[in-house]
C-alpha cells in the first residue's frame, strides 16, 4: 500500500493548481473540528429532529460523535505521520483520516434517515448527492496532500461500518421498542 500512497501523493502534488486547491480547501474545511462545523451539525441534528423525530436525531448525533471519538482514538493508536509535502498543516496523525470518517457517517445517516422520506428520483437525487459529499471531501484532502490514500480508504471504510453498526443497533431497539408497545389482551 506504501507505494500506491507515495503514487498518490506524488501524482497530486504535480497537478495541484491555485484555483482548485483554494477550491478543495473550502471544501475540506466544511467537515474540520471548528465551531462552525460544530455548530451546523447541531443545526442538522435539530431539522431531523423536527423533520423524522428524536430517535432519528438520537442516531445521527449519536453516530458522529463516536465516529469522531473513534477516529481521534485510532488516531493517536496508529501514530501515522501525515505527509511532508500538504498545502497546509493540519493537525494531528495521519491515519484514518477524520475527515473520512465523519463524511462518510454524515452522509450514510442522511441516506438511512432520509430514505423513506423522499420517493423516485428526489430519493435518487439525494442519495447521488450524499454519495458525492463523501467522495469530494475525501478526495479533497488527497488533493490538499494532508493524507495518505490508505487514511482515506481506511476512514471511509471505518466511516460505513460504524454507520452500518449504528443503523443494525438502531433498527433492532426500535423492533424491539414496536414489539414491546404491542397491548397483549388480558384474560
Amino acid at each position: 500500500m506504501h507505494s500506491i500512497d507515495l503514487f498518490v501523493q506524488n501524482y497530486f502534488a504535480h497537478i495541484r493548481t491555485a484555483g482548485v486547491t483554494e477550491a478543495m480547501y473550502l471544501v475540506s474545511k466544511v467537515f474540520d473540528v471548528s465551531l462552525a462545523s460544530i455548530a451546523v451539525t447541531i443545526l442538522i441534528v435539530v431539522f431531523i429532529y423536527y423533520a423524522r423525530g428524536r430517535k432519528y436525531a438520537n442516531l445521527f448525533a449519536g453516530s458522529m460523535l463516536f465516529g469522531a471519538i473513534i477516529a481521534y482514538v485510532l488516531k493517536i493508536f496508529f501514530n501515522v505521520p501525515r505527509p511532508s509535502d500538504a498545502v497546509f498543516a493540519s493537525f494531528g496523525q495521519s491515519f484514518p483520516s477524520y475527515h473520512a470518517v465523519i463524511v462518510t457517517i454524515f452522509f450514510c445517516m442522511l441516506i438511512f434517515i432520509f430514505d423513506e422520506y423522499f420517493e423516485g428520483f428526489w430519493r435518487q437525487f439525494f442519495n447521488f448527492a450524499c454519495v458525492f459529499g463523501i467522495v469530494l471531501v475525501s478526495f479533497s484532502r488527497l488533493y490538499l496532500g494532508v493524507h495518505w490514500f490508505s487514511d482515506v480508504l481506511g476512514g471511509i471504510f471505518l466511516g460505513l461500518l460504524i454507520s452500518y453498526i449504528f443503523v443494525i443497533i438502531f433498527k433492532k431497539l426500535n423492533h424491539f421498542k414496536l414489539k414491546s408497545s404491542i397491548n397483549v389482551p388480558q384474560l
